[in-house]
């Protein structure tokens, strides 16, 4: 069997959502697509992990460097259109030379001073490293790309991944429509080394409250993947919260649902500096950013590149539904105050259905090629 023979399917327990979501949104097309998700891939006819890394690492084995790799990669799958997730210039690259679109779609803050998406950065780079289209979710993050790339505003991938209103969620839902106390979602980030595990100005702050607010501290799914961190912050976890007597605090039951539907019963939503802001703002929860450096200059430091700035954060800061945390700020006053300026209850409707058809009329002529006519 050649290598163009390989059934590579899409395996749900191992896909990003937003790979889900893309192919939910194919399937209303009746545009029957193989999905190849890099690092993800699982060969059923073989029953092994052949992920498309692998690949990459192997050619560049015998020296071969990595815009070709993935031009071979390309040769061996022969894939209409490349959908990808993780920036690299390479791979942007070797689809402009095999002759097939890259397709990018959001996962994160896109801003003016982002360090990889920025303004700046998008008008310096060339034009062969840049990718054909980018899936964007909402008209800020179209911003950057004007005049360069292909850019549609179709809304979170993440929220047409999943079906909310499924009965695996019932369990989940029943648990957290009992909680009688206003809810607090902290939601904590990874790799920055400047705040590991959970923020020493939230541990007093939770255990002070804990009696008069539900906390709900979710852990980025990335460290789920990572069993010597998630052990770490599991231990940090024990070692703060185990002895106290009658605290709500829940941080293991809900680390694999959507946070879309923990935001249903969340007041009040705390991160250090993650895009769940934006998702909570959509659904009218505000937030309170705890890295104020985020919207400085970014995390690592004014001497080098941020992947923040001003322009961070900058809608939802100036619509009133994010706040940036202060020496001085105290957290428990700051929940008190806005706990009645949220309203999960009124979402924020956008709907992108029209950018949807257009990406469709734009790349019809490779996506339709597997339109399945009922």
């Amino acid at each position: 069997m050649g290598y163009g023979d390989l059934n590579i399917e899409i395996e749900k327990n191992l896909t990003s959502g937003l790979a889900i979501g893309l192919k939910n949104l194919f399937n209303k097309e009746n545009i029957n697509l193989k999905l190849i998700l890099r690092n993800n891939n699982y060969l059923k006819n073989y029953k092994v992990d052949a992920r498309i890394d692998c690949y990459i690492k192997l050619f560049q084995l015998f020296g071969i460097n990595l815009v070709k790799s993935w031009v071979l990669l390309l040769k061996l799958l022969k894939p209409k259109v490349v959908f990808i997730i993780d920036w690299q210039e390479e791979v942007n690259e070797a689809c402009n030379r095999f002759g097939v679109s890259a397709i990018y779609i959001q996962h994160g803050v896109i801003s003016a001073d982002h360090l990889t998406f920025g303004k700046k950065k998008m008008e310096h780079t060339p034009l062969e490293k840049l990718p054909q289209a980018f899936l964007v979710w909402d008209d800020t993050s179209k911003e950057n790309f004007k005049n360069l790339i292909h850019t549609y505003t179709i809304g979170n991938l993440y929220k047409k991944a999943i079906d909310l209103e499924s009965t695996f969620f019932k369990e989940y839902k029943e648990s957290l429509s009992q909680i009688h106390l206003p809810v607090v979602l902290l939601s904590l980030t990874y790799d920055n080394p400047d705040f590991v595990g959970i923020p020493k100005q939230c541990i007093k702050v939770i255990k002070r409250t804990c009696h008069k607010f539900f906390w709900v501290i979710r852990p980025h799914p990335v460290l789920l993947t990572r069993p010597i961190e998630f052990k770490q912050f599991c231990h940090e976890m024990e070692t703060n919260f185990k002895n106290i007597a009658n605290c709500n605090i829940e941080w293991k039951k809900y680390n694999r649902i959507p946070i879309q539907l923990i935001f249903r019963y969340t007041n009040i939503h705390i991160t250090i500096e993650s895009s769940t802001v934006c998702e909570a703002a959509e659904m009218n929860i505000k937030s309170l950013i705890l890295n104020e450096k985020v919207v400085q200059y970014g995390p690592n430091g004014e001497n080098t590149i941020p992947y923040g700035g001003p322009s961070y954060f900058k809608y939802e800061r100036e619509k009133g539904l994010a706040d940036v945390y202060s020496l001085n700020l105290d957290i428990e006053e700051w929940i008190i105050n806005n706990l009645n300026q949220s309203d999960n209850q009124s979402p924020i409707q956008n709907i992108y259905e029209e950018e949807w058809e257009k990406f469709l009329e734009d790349y019809g002529q490779v996506l339709y090629q597997d339109r399945v006519i009922n």
